[in-house]
């Protein structure tokens, strides 16, 4: 599910956007940040209404 416009995709759906946290060295723990996303980023069609996406739960 995409944590942004709550989609929900198949797991190939989604994808992984992470950042590094400013003023945080990279071995720290929790020095990066994290948000799954449309895969293919059209979040602002899905929430329009103008594209659905597939859940993979094999329901058309």
């Amino acid at each position: 599910m995409c944590s942004i416009c709550l989609t929900v995709h198949a797991a190939s759906g989604v994808a992984l956007l992470t950042a590094r946290k400013a003023g945080r060295p990279s071995g720290e723990e929790y020095a990066s940040a994290g948000e799954y996303v449309c895969g293919d980023l059209a979040r602002s069609l899905y929430v329009r209404g103008h594209r659905r996406a597939g859940c993979g739960c094999g329901r058309a």
